[in-house]
């Protein structure tokens, strides 16, 4: 039970505290860019209640931090936009980041645009980034109607746009792009789009936008796309690069068309859309300072950039130089506007060192007297935009004017009353754009009756929804024709959310949907085909596809090794041994193959030369259960880009044809089938007659083929075994046998017969299979060996691990071993150490009729000295020894004894203890034994494990005299104790007298000295002057403080001594009790005490009471000069122990004086500070002790004290 060391534990934290350095700094970089963002950044809580906000924010809405953190997001939103609040925030708490332009209100109650771009944080915070579009606003207000009408047509068009950061992750992927691949928007950001690339093109994909990353370019490429439905189709991606007003990278801006079909004529359309892109990314600005003399001050690198100078160059001209001669003269003019505090904007041409004109946008104003700033534009852009703009309206126009459909603009109404047609509704209805006009014709009455009602509904549910809608339904033409068009539109919408009209486009899918009602037939059809079939269908892919190269034996492998199966029948798997077709899909044509068959490989490479397609290929399989088909295959290829990418077949199981067909040739040809064509002996008989025979007959029986001809089956049958064949042949029998073959030269060997009987020739004969089993007989004969060997083992094993005797241990091992190897005598001897000879042990083994009388005598009065007779040589060598024939061993002594019993093999094996050989068995047999060294290794391993019981024997020996010595120190240390224990008992007496004499006797004195000091104070206090009246006091505290300290030290005496009585005792009800007493004597204080529930102890009630007493005693008198006391009491685990503790905020002790705390009359406050005796804690630790327990403290100085104790393991 004593304290024998300490485990301690280190941890490296290094790592930890890196990440954790790194994470603040993150969130410092995090803070701070959010502060610095030139975006409004906003946080809210899930109910739209502002947490936070960044200085832009705060600027753009006109409130201070602490106002606008008071706000709802709603108090910023205009009264009638509110009700649409719900939605937006719906959608994002599924997740769908929302991005939408509205006006917003600012403190002062102007309105102005927005930019929005909002989504819930995982941590369940609402983050909206806004910027102000004001001025964006005006500039696109020109092209608002256009861009409209276009971004109509392009939703319309299978055309999907993406954005990426400068990082290259992507960020956006417009609805077309989600529609087409079927997936969410959180699934597709990041890298989580190139899932959805083939994976032949996906790393061709990601290493080529990786190399345009680097190198910031713009980028081209196709690939192939999992559509929603699982299909891949080919799509051509071109990423453009961006720049901020800076001319810093920040990311990309892709489009991405579907050129399956219409390759060519989309790849036009999308070159047109990423043109017309370009034309939108502006400009950065110069920005130059100049004085009044026109001389250049500073100049920023894009102002340079802008006019072709240097730096250093443009200091030292004046500004005119880029002012052609004509605006010389209007300077002064405007220097004067400048210096009346003006500002100037216009719009010239400026001149570049090569003397070229730019176009520029000038602001200027004067900063400070004599120091103007000066901001050029670049508008060369912005003028060929305002071209673009024309050329994008003549564009659409035209566009509008080809399309393969119609593009529309009609009214909400039942007769979808038209506004706009383009020219493609002659292709689509056969009527001109007039007759949809002024409400000549109603576009409704062309739907087919039957689906007029459902393209209402659905319309109108889509836009419910606020969705776009896509339908396909049938019209009548004006020829009278019912045709089917595809309708892909959407509602137009006025700034206050009403629905103004519908825009969309039709186009006539007729031939599509025909085509498409075909391959359903068709895939139908083929689905039954290969569902009826009775021939094997299948499907094989080639991944990477195999190159069709000059090289045929490359390209035969490269079939033969990357070709996998990807669809077949239930067919073609039952032909292999499967259930169902999904259990075989996956496997490569390699590990269908017998590869050790060299005709697959020819067949393979006739494949390749006759460009994979061929009729009847024969191939050479495996099944699931190893067994070996033959199948006739007709293949067709499919080639994709100058490679072959799968194949289609059929294939037949022609294992059985096989079969006949060899046994055909077998039967025409018998004598060069039957010759070394199998391991087997084959014989045909008629009644025991030999007709046929192979090659492997005759090797097996000696003969030739030639002689056994005529000759008796019956005759090579050993005699004893003839009459089993005869009676076999008799009743034609048909299932295997054993019998005993008889060779030429008279040796016999085992064998089994298969015989058969068949009609040949018109006659029934026997054709009989006969299979040499010697090896097989050996296997079996092995196999029976080593059970009989794991037995013995097993029975050793047992003997010595549950057998405490050592003679039961002995004969166990002896019967074991004779049982095993069918030898009728065995024997122990054990080891004399004194002497070092071998004695006889009694146990023995006898079987069968020999008396052994004799032998067990001569053997029971001889003693073995090493070296002598078989058991000597044992203890001399320590392993085994092996004798043939006693009777020829001159060193067996007792070998005239064996004589007359008919004794002559024998072996004996060493029992070990260690390295000593404890005792020794042997074993006799009746016929003389060739030693098996095999043998004689088991035997040593069987006598190591009897070793064993005889030391642990020899060791129960030592221990049981160890117990008894124990024993004697015991039975002398208890009668110790008791002496010890009556001196104890003495001892206690007389401490209680003592304890008596110091209650009675020293009480006494302090009574008199504290009544009479009281007395003086009460009669003559007034005549003492403050001096005496002063030292009054002082004795009659010192006889007060006396009084305590012996009381203390008389409640220490009786804790020691007092009896103790365990009980379970609820400690959280004492310390409730105790903590309401303190309260009550002192209830001016304000003391926030927690006592934890339900903490129960196992211990004395009365003792458990004074330790808490002392403990919470001390935690209140420490906290008396605190404003806010704060007391704890409660329970910890820690290493399978209970730890209560008391803590309290007081005024704490240092660590270095935690040792002397315990210790009677030990303080660490003065008597002014806190009183006490000193006794408090001496009485904690005593109690502790007695319950088996121990305590500590730990504390600092001024911050408080905690005190633990536990109460061993009956108080846990």
């Amino acid at each position: 039970g004593k304290l024998a060391g300490a485990v301690v534990t280190f941890l490296d934290i290094t790592e930890r505290k890196k990440t954790e350095e790194a994470m603040r700094a993150s969130e410092a970089r995090h803070r701070l860019l959010i502060e610095e963002a030139s975006d409004a950044i906003c946080f809210a809580d899930d109910r739209g209640n502002n947490i936070d906000a960044n200085t832009k924010a705060c600027q753009m809405f006109g409130y201070t931090r602490e106002e606008f953190r008071a706000l709802n997001v709603a108090d910023t939103v205009p009264p009638e936009d509110r009700h649409l609040m719900g939605a937006r925030f719906a959608k994002m708490r599924e997740g769908i980041a929302q991005r939408w332009e509205r006006e917003l209100l600012r403190k002062d109650g102007t309105r102005f645009p927005v930019e929005i771009s909002a989504r819930f944080l995982p941590d369940g915070r609402l983050l909206a980034i806004m910027r102000e579009t004001t001025e964006r606003k005006r500039a696109e207000e020109a092209l608002r109607e256009s861009e409209q009408r276009f971004r109509l047509l392009a939703d319309a068009a299978p055309v999907f746009i993406w954005l990426a950061d400068r990082f290259g992750q992507r960020t956006y992927f417009s609805k077309g792009w989600l529609e087409f691949t079927g997936r969410a928007l959180d699934d597709e950001l990041a890298e989580g789009w190139s899932s959805g690339i083939h994976d032949g093109d996906r790393q061709r994909v990601l290493d080529a936008l990786a190399e345009s990353l680097f190198s910031r370019q713009d980028f081209t490429q196709e690939y192939r796309l999992r559509t929603s439905d699982g299909d891949f189709r080919w799509v051509l991606d071109h990423g453009v690069v961006r720049f901020t007003e800076r001319g810093e990278f920040s990311g990309y801006i892709g489009s991405c068309l579907d050129i399956t079909e219409r390759k060519r004529a989309e790849q036009a359309l999308q070159e047109s859309e990423r043109n017309y892109r370009l034309l939108m990314e502006q400009a950065s600005d110069g920005i130059a300072v100049f004085d009044a003399n026109r001389r250049f001050l500073d100049v920023n690198t894009r102002f340079c950039e802008l006019m072709g100078f240097d730096k250093a160059e443009l200091l030292t001209l004046s500004a005119t130089v880029m002012l052609p001669q004509d605006a010389h003269t209007i300077v002064p003019a405007r220097y004067a506007e400048l210096d009346s505090g003006g500002i100037l904007r216009i719009e010239r041409d400026l001149l570049r060192k090569d003397g070229s004109a730019m176009p520029a946008e000038i602001t200027a104003r004067r900063i400070s007297p004599g120091r103007y700033l000066g901001i050029i534009r670049d508008v060369t852009e912005r003028r060929r935009a305002e071209q673009a703009l024309r050329e994008s309206q003549r564009r659409l126009a035209t566009l509008l004017s080809n399309l393969p459909g119609m593009a529309y603009r009609c009214l909400n109404d039942r007769n979808w009353t038209m506004v706009f047609v383009s020219d493609g509704t002659r292709l689509v209805t056969g009527l001109a754009p007039s007759d949809f006009m002024d409400g000549k014709l109603s576009f409704a009455s062309l739907i087919a009756e039957e689906d007029r009602e459902r393209v209402w509904n659905e319309v109108h549910m889509a836009l419910a929804e606020r969705r776009s809608f896509s339908l396909t339904y049938q019209i009548k033409r004006a020829d009278g024709r019912l045709r089917w068009v595809s309708e892909q539109g959407q509602g137009v919408y006025d700034p206050e959310g009403r629905l103004e009209a519908l825009e969309g486009f039709i186009a006539d899918v007729h031939e599509q949907r025909e085509a498409e009602r075909a391959l359903a037939e068709s895939d139908e059809r083929y689905k039954a085909f290969i569902a009826q079939s009775a021939e094997g269908v299948w499907r094989f892919e080639f991944s990477p596809p195999v190159t069709l190269l000059d090289d045929i034996e490359q390209v035969t492998r490269a079939i033969i090794h990357q070709g996998v199966l990807a669809e077949c029948n239930d067919v073609m798997a039952r032909m292999y041994g499967y259930e169902h077709a999904h259990d075989i899909l996956g496997t490569r044509i390699v590990d269908l193959l017998d590869m050790s068959d060299p005709t697959n490989l020819e067949q393979f490479r006739a494949l390749a030369q006759s460009r994979f397609r061929i009729e009847n290929m024969e191939s050479h399989e495996i099944g699931r259960d190893g067994g070996h088909h033959y199948f006739l295959n007709n293949v067709i290829p499919i080639f994709e880009g100058g490679t072959l990418r799968r194949l289609w077949g059929t294939q037949r199981d022609i294992t059985a044809q096989k079969k006949a067909a060899e046994a055909l040739r077998e039967s025409e040809e018998r004598y060069r089938r039957l010759s070394g064509a199998t391991a087997e002996a084959i014989l045909i008989h008629d009644q025991g007659r030999i007709l046929d025979a192979n090659q492997r007959a005759a090797d097996m029986f000696g003969y030739s083929p030639t002689e056994l001809l005529g000759l008796s089956a019956f005759m090579l049958a050993e005699p004893d075994s003839r009459a089993t064949v005869i009676n076999a042949v008799k009743a034609g029998v048909e299932v295997p046998y054993e019998a005993v073959g008889l060779r030429k030269d008279g040796s016999t060997f085992p064998g089994e017969i298969t015989p058969r009987n068949l009609q040949l020739g018109g006659k029934l004969v026997r054709v009989v299979a006969v299979r040499d089993i010697t090896e097989r007989k050996r296997a079996e004969e092995a196999l029976r060996h080593e059970a009989a060997t794991i037995r013995l083992l097993q029975r050793v094993a047992t003997a010595a691990n549950e057998t405490a005797d050592t003679q039961t241990a002995l004969r166990e091992a002896i019967e074991a071993v004779c049982d095993y190897t069918g030898w009728g005598v065995g024997h122990a001897f054990l080891l004399d150490k004194p002497s070092n000879e071998l004695v006889p042990s009694g146990v023995w083994h006898e079987s069968g009729d020999a008396d052994l009388a004799a032998f067990r005598r001569i053997t029971a009065a001889t003693r073995f000295a090493p070296g002598v007779d078989l058991p000597g040589r044992v203890l001399k060598n320590s392993r085994p020894v092996w004798v043939r024939d006693v009777l020829a061993d001159p060193g067996f002594v007792r070998a005239r004894a064996t004589t007359q019993v008919g004794i002559r093999a024998g072996f004996a094996l060493p029992v070990m203890v260690g390295r000593e050989v404890a005792a020794v068995l042997e074993f006799y047999t009746d016929q003389p034994v060739e030693p098996d060294p095999n043998m004689l290794e088991l035997m040593a391993n069987i006598g190591t494990q009897i070793g064993r019981v005889i030391e642990r024997k020899r060791i129960n020996d030592v221990l049981e005299n160890r117990v008894a010595d124990r024993t004697a120190q015991l039975e002398n240390a208890n009668r110790e104790l008791s002496r010890r224990a009556i001196e104890l008992e003495a001892i206690n007496r007389e401490l209680e007298s003592f304890s008596y004499s110091v209650s009675h006797d020293l009480r006494a004195p302090l009574r008199g000295i504290f009544g009479f000091s009281q007395a003086l104070q009460e009669d003559f206090g007034d005549r003492l002057d403050d001096a005496g009246r002063a030292l009054l006091e002082r004795i009659k505290a010192a006889s007060q403080r006396m009084a305590r300290l012996i009381d203390d030290m008389l409640g220490l005496s009786r804790v020691t001594r007092a009896e103790m009585k365990p009980e379970r005792v609820d400690l959280s009800a004492l310390c409730g009790e105790i903590v309401a007493e303190l309260r009550k004597a002192a209830p001016a204080r304000r003391v926030d005490a927690i006592v934890a529930p339900d903490v129960w102890a196992e211990g004395d009630a009365h003792l458990l009471r004074v330790l808490l007493q002392n403990l919470l005693d001390n935690a209140f008198k420490f906290t008396s000069r605190k404003d806010s006391a704060r007391i704890e009491f409660g329970r910890q685990s820690a290493e399978s122990e209970t730890v209560f503790f008391v803590r309290d905020n007081g005024a704490g002790f240092e660590m270095q004086y935690a040792g002397k705390m315990f210790g009677p009359f030990q303080r660490l406050h003065s008597m002014k500070e806190f009183e006490g005796t000193g006794i408090g804690l001496a009485t904690v630790q005593r109690i502790v002790n007695r319950h088996g327990g121990r305590v500590w403290a730990e504390g600092r100085l001024g911050e408080g004290a905690t005190f633990y104790f536990t109460l061993g393991k009956a108080g846990t």
